[in-house]
């Protein structure tokens, strides 16, 4: 969850029981709304959330895992750049060869977007 751009409030999650395909919901807390964005990574859930400013992108990481009660179809994590501008995405890609869980955490100096794997720091 972030606290993002616009005064929105973006959040990502996992399905529900039985399901695939998690998504990101936004919350509008001046109009009180929300939307909600499913399936933007095919049968992957939304597990990390940062802001890229100069971009005015999200970027978002999944994981393989899909609802309680469900296996994983895919084999590896994806990022994904964001944008709630243009309702949708812009990249996709499978930066995390192997891995099924990526973990995007910021946005930080020289406009770097930082990220973790395996508990490794590395930079985007």
């Amino acid at each position: 969850m972030i606290a993002g751009p616009h005064g929105k409030i973006y959040v990502g999650g996992y399905p529900d029981y039985g399901l695939r395909g998690g998504a990101i919901s936004v919350y509008d807390l001046k109009r009180v709304e929300k939307r909600t964005y499913r399936h933007l990574i095919q049968n992957q859930s939304i597990v990390s959330l940062a802001y890229i400013p100069h971009l005015d992108l999200i970027v978002a990481g999944s994981s393989v895992r899909g609802g309680t009660g469900t296996r994983a179809i895919e084999k590896e994590a994806k990022l994904i750049l964001w944008s709630q501008k243009r309702n949708g995405r812009l990249l996709r890609s499978s930066l995390f060869q192997g891995e099924s869980h990526p973990f995007p955490c910021g946005h930080g100096r020289r406009n770097r977007l930082w990220s973790y794997r395996s508990w490794e720091g590395f930079l985007l």
